[in-house]
């Protein structure tokens, strides 16, 4: 064999840079990589860096076998062998046991079809196949195949029979069901409608002849007459689309319905009354021994209710106006006289013969004014835009207190009566329309909207009667006196006098050994902002209160609020301290809270309740202010409450009034009061109050609340915290003494939170804290009932005074402006008119828990939407009875009851002394007296 052997040839750098015509598999190359002349694909290093998934190591941990998967450990003592014996036992038994059955199976259908099988011979050449064996196998595969075929085939059938079965009864009880359901409606009508009632009818009369003492009509209508189809159909000649759906006792839906009512209703009644007084007449000869104070009660309530035509009239006595008789007329015609609970002055009608009740005689065409009230203009065919009853046109009065519109296109009467200070703003909405008419529309505080339209003045030198409401009804922004300072109606009880500081001290055990009363702002030299009377601990001098002072926000200094009688744990209040961006610090102040603590030997710790949210605070320190350092002030704990601020509160009640006047969308209630944010806000300060109240009852520690400036959400807090804590303040006067403390007296700002007499509704400084409050009391009076001795009805009547400027309550900023505007001297208190009706305002359900601390649940699933304010101007949400007569009656029914607790626990007495005495030698059981109280 013959070896070549070739020179190896020396290659030069241009030959390696030479691009290769032939592959170099077979001798190694050195030409370098290169990358292509792509995007992106010239840079080596970047293409380097990238790699695809398969290139990852699939697994990075060792993989062990586990028990039962077949580890060394289990292979090695395992018998293979005798396993797979085993196995093939097995498995030829279970092969001979199904043989069997099918051999016999076989045989049989072969020897009953061998008569029909075909013999080979018969078949036809063309279907033999000659890889297809002839065997008896394939034999009985065909015949087990034709045999599951049948089965199938009678399954499918039992099965359709079983379907079309339950189908048909189904269809039965569907049809059985509607014809039913038919039967219900049927009755429904006939019973439900007192003129096609023609079996009730009957069934009346002859109880009438069988049982004469049964007065009692068998005319119920189970549901709302319009709700029968025979109604419907007969009221669909009228253009309803551009109507409001409305309830039938509020107005009659169409003509039909009015022509209808007229003509067979009225002449009905008629008859049915004048029946019913013969057999009055009759019965009452038999029942008037028997007639008790359960029956007049009974009529009190019967004739509170009227038939369903009248019954915008049986609703239409406020709540004050129900006192008409007892009460001063001028007490009677105040907005509290048009504002309530369970009705709303915007739908209050006159009933036809009300006579005693000067408001509701609908022969007059002015309502009684009050002292120092002069009507300034009038106007005739005004119309009145009502979002639930339609157009109406009336008359229009303006005073330099209310707006009164009367309506006498309908009987009876309707009647509007609107204090002007509850105007936020009056717009002329469009210009002129063709027939001349001129629109304005009423931006209300106490979440109404209203629209008036009148005719165009010939006379264009005279205002028009709007012009002279808004002159009115802005008195402030037009250099005129609001209408309290003029209002002089004299009740039996001083309502100036209600709260006295030094007195509200002594009932709280101050001064004592750990805190004092100090006049050092008796001036307001150190903070106008603050009453008069404070109280502070004792070992700090007044001197060391002015440095306190000046680190604090407007000069408010921690005061005391309240005082735990038996822990001596505290509550106080002020702003925010003046730390600043550079974090400045005062010994003063730091000594003062370190008072706090140590007057309380409870507990060596204090709670700083922010009543902002944490980021609020930091920014604030932009400004100057800030919030305490936990390394300042030693053994104190910092807590934020995350309520927002007074702009966050506006812009919420503004979307809650979008929300619910004029109508309600029901398909998206919920959705739309949760963008509200209404009940998260009450939720929230609900929480920070209950945080306050537990950590003073249960943790017997000190806390000091503030916010920025220490007068809104500051006020809230302490006010509802002592509401929880105290029962004196759950009690008429107690509450009193509350607003006149914690919110008058310490400087919440009325005259800008509500604008009094100030056309600028724009403000930034208004908001609704007061509301905020008041709906937390309500919130809490539905989780305690029987724990506040004031009803519903008290607080929506302070509500309405916070915005009509009848009284002086409310008025100005702080204590300071109420006394150098001589508030007390020149205008009346709203707790004067109050405390001389107390009846109207007591909850019957009253139990005097003086010594509970009531916990709330502040949970969202607890809180309710407040109907009875927000919404109780839309007729839809106003109650069958009026609450408020109920409770006067529950009031009379328990003094009643209590007075015959008395009668009979003073004869138990009686008769236990007499037997006593009977039975002075005998041994006998000693009748011990029931202590009895409702």
């Amino acid at each position: 064999m013959t070896a070549y052997y070739t020179q190896p040839q020396r290659l030069n750098l241009s030959t390696q840079l030479q691009p290769s015509k032939m592959t170099t598999a077979a001798r190694p190359t050195f030409e370098p990589a290169r990358g292509g002349r792509g995007k992106g694909e010239g840079d080596l290093s970047a293409l380097s860096k990238q790699y695809s998934s398969r290139d990852l190591p699939g697994h990075t941990k060792i993989k062990y076998r586990q028990p039962t998967q077949d580890a060394p450990e289990e292979v090695r003592a395992r018998d293979f062998r005798r396993e797979l014996e085993e196995r093939e036992r097995v498995a030829v038994r279970e092969k001979t046991r199904e043989r069997g059955p099918r051999e016999h199976t076989t045989s049989s259908s072969s020897s009953s079809s061998s008569s029909k099988r075909p013999r080979l011979d018969q078949i036809p050449a063309a279907n033999l196949d000659a890889d297809d064996p002839l065997t008896d196998d394939d034999e009985d595969e065909d015949s087990e195949e034709d045999s599951d075929d049948d089965d199938t085939a009678a399954l499918l059938a039992e099965l359709e029979k079983i379907k079309k079965e339950r189908a048909e009864e189904q269809e039965r009880k569907e049809r059985e069901q509607k014809a039913e359901e038919e039967r219900i409606r049927m009755e429904n009508i006939l019973s439900g409608n007192p003129l096609i009632n023609l079996a009730g009818q009957q069934q009346q009369q002859q109880q009438q002849q069988q049982q004469m003492n049964q007065s009692q009509t068998t005319f119920r209508v189970k549901r709302r007459w319009d709700d029968d189809v025979v109604f419907k159909n007969c009221a669909k000649g009228v253009d309803e689309a551009r109507k409001e759906k409305r309830f039938v006792n509020d107005t009659l839906r169409s003509e039909f319905h009015k022509k209808f009512m007229e003509k067979y209703i009225h002449g009905l009644l008629s008859l049915t009354r004048s029946s019913h007084n013969q057999l009055s007449r009759h019965f009452n000869q038999e029942s008037m021994e028997k007639s008790g104070s359960i029956d007049s009660l009974g009529s009190k309530r019967s004739s509170s209710r009227q038939p369903s035509v009248d019954s915008l009239s049986s609703t239409s006595t406020s709540r004050s106006d129900r006192s008409a008789q007892a009460k001063p007329p001028s007490a009677m015609s105040s907005d509290s006289v048009s504002t309530s609970a369970e009705f709303s002055p915007e739908l209050r009608v006159k009933p036809k013969a009300s006579a005693k009740m000067v408001l509701r005689d609908s022969d007059k065409e002015e309502p009684q004014l009050l002292p120092n009230e002069t009507v300034q203009d009038m106007a005739q065919d005004v119309t009145y835009f009502c979002p639930f009853t339609g157009a109406l046109r009336g008359t229009v009065m303006i005073t330099n207190y209310r707006l009164f519109f009367k309506s006498m296109d309908r009987e009876p009467a309707f009647v509007l009566d609107l204090p002007l200070g509850v105007v936020s703003r009056v717009e002329k909405i469009g210009s002129a329309s063709n027939r001349g008419d001129v629109s304005y529309g009423l931006v209300c505080k106490d979440m109404r909207n209203l629209r008036f339209s009148h005719k165009q003045m010939e006379d264009t030198l005279r205002k028009s009667i709007f012009e002279v409401l808004i002159k009115f009804a802005f008195p402030v922004s037009n250099g005129l006196q609001i209408f309290a300072f003029e209002y002089g109606q004299v009740f039996p009880e001083n309502g100036w006098k209600v709260y006295d500081a030094v007195s509200e001290y002594k009932r709280q055990g101050i001064p004592n050994e750990s805190w004092r009363i100090t006049k050092i702002n008796d001036h307001y030299e150190m903070c106008d902002t603050y009453p008069s009377t404070l109280a502070v601990p004792v070992n700090i001098p007044d001197e060391e209160l002015k440095r306190v002072a000046a680190f604090r926000a407007k000069g408010r200094i921690p005061v005391l609020s309240w005082i735990h009688p038996e822990s001596q744990a505290t509550v106080t209040r002020c702003s925010q301290p003046m730390v600043g961006v550079n974090g400045k610090r005062s010994k003063e102040d730091e000594k003062y809270l370190q008072s706090i603590m140590d007057v309380n030997a409870q507990s060596h710790k204090l709670f700083i309740f922010d009543a902002r949210p944490s980021v609020n605070a930091a920014a604030n320190k932009m400004k100057g202010g800030g919030y305490e350092s936990e390394d300042a002030y030693q053994n104190a704990e910092l807590v934020f409450l995350d309520i927002h601020n007074i702009h966050v509160m506006r812009e919420s009640l503004r979307k809650l009034k979008d929300v619910v006047y004029p109508n309600i969308e029901d398909s998206h209630w919920l959705s739309n009061l949760e963008s509200t944010h209404w009940l998260e806000h009450i939720k929230l300060i609900l929480a920070g109050a209950l945080r306050i109240a537990d950590k003073v009852e249960s943790g017997k520690t000190s806390v000091v609340v503030h916010c920025s400036d220490g007068w809104d959400r500051t006020a809230q807090l302490t006010s509802l915290a002592m509401l929880m804590l105290d029962g004196y303040y759950r009690t008429i006067r107690g509450f009193e003494v509350l607003l006149e403390k914690e919110w008058l007296s310490f400087g919440h700002r009325f005259q800008l939170r509500i604008g009094h007499g100030d056309k600028n509704h724009t403000d930034a400084d208004r908001s609704p804290v007061f509301i905020q409050f008041i709906d937390c009391v309500w919130q809490l009076t539905r989780q305690f009932p029987a724990a506040f001795e004031f009803n519903e009805y008290f607080l929506v009547t302070i509500l309405d005074h916070l915005y009509s400027c009848l009284f002086g309550t409310f008025l100005c900023n702080s204590e300071q402006q109420r006394l150098k505007e001589e508030i007390p001297k020149r205008t009346v208190s709203l707790w004067s008119y109050i405390n001389s009706q107390l009846e109207e305002f007591t909850n019957p359900l009253y139990v005097n828990y003086s010594n509970h601390v009531l916990f709330p649940v502040v949970s969202l699933r607890h809180l309710e939407l407040w109907v009875g304010y927000y919404i109780r101007w839309n007729p839809r949400m106003r109650p069958q009875e009026p609450v408020h007569q109920r409770y006067k009656e529950l009031l009379a029914k328990r003094a009643e009851l209590q007075k015959r607790v008395d009668e009979l626990q003073r004869e138990v007495t009686n008769r236990s002394a007499s037997s006593s005495s009977e039975r002075a030698g005998s041994p006998t059981r000693s009748i011990t007296p029931v202590q009895t109280f409702v």
